[in-house]
């Protein structure tokens, strides 16, 4: 078996897509497998963060609430809840998730291919997909997903500002997909030249 055919474009996204999805779908699952209200207050959250639970359904919850430190602050302040018990991802985190999750899975269904911009086209309308410079457009939309989120970030930092969960994980959301377009093209332009090179 070629290396090409393993390491090809639908093989790569594909485990990315099972691998966040599985993630996003387990920040759902932790909450309910941990019990009902095991983090009933902040100072609980984050004093524990799962540790010295005994159950193997909430043991496994407990090291998903560890995953998701790795990437976020995990401030309760900032989570969702479910069965009283935060999500293992903030607000943010989790819209970034849902928008990668998403834009891996719309890839494989329309099979995007080619060099960076080339793949990154199938996620423009028809009729734009044939400009001279729609790299451009694409850049222009890139960039339009991400400043909602930077713009927000910085707001809260600079000023009085306090952000609310549900525009968190809008811009995250938004943030996520041009994440996962990111990936998506650097990964399509790396299958294309190592296909180009055998």
């Amino acid at each position: 078996m070629k290396l090409s055919s393993v390491l090809s474009f639908r093989n790569i996204i594909s485990a990315f897509f099972l691998i966040f999805l599985t993630f996003l779908v387990l920040q759902f699952i932790a909450p309910i497998l941990i019990g009902a209200n095991t983090f009933q207050n902040e100072m609980i959250f984050i004093q524990s963060n799962g540790l010295g639970i005994k159950s193997i359904p909430a043991s496994i919850a407990s090291n998903i609430y560890t995953i998701g430190g790795v990437f976020c602050h995990q401030k309760p302040s900032r989570s969702f809840k479910i069965w009283g018990n935060y999500l293992p991802l903030c607000a943010r985190c989790l819209g970034i998730l849902i928008g990668m999750t998403v834009i891996f899975g719309y890839s494989l269904v329309v099979q995007s291919h080619g060099k960076f911009f080339e793949a990154l086209n199938i996620f423009l309308p028809r009729s734009f997909r044939k400009l001279q410079y729609s790299w451009i457009l694409i850049s222009l939309i890139g960039i339009g997903l991400i400043l909602p989120m930077v713009f927000d970030g910085f707001v809260q930092l600079l000023t009085v500002y306090e952000s609310t969960n549900i525009k968190r994980v809008i811009t995250g959301l938004l943030f996520g997909a041009a994440e996962g377009g990111f990936v998506v093209g650097m990964v399509s332009h790396l299958c294309f030249s190592m296909k180009m090179r055998l």
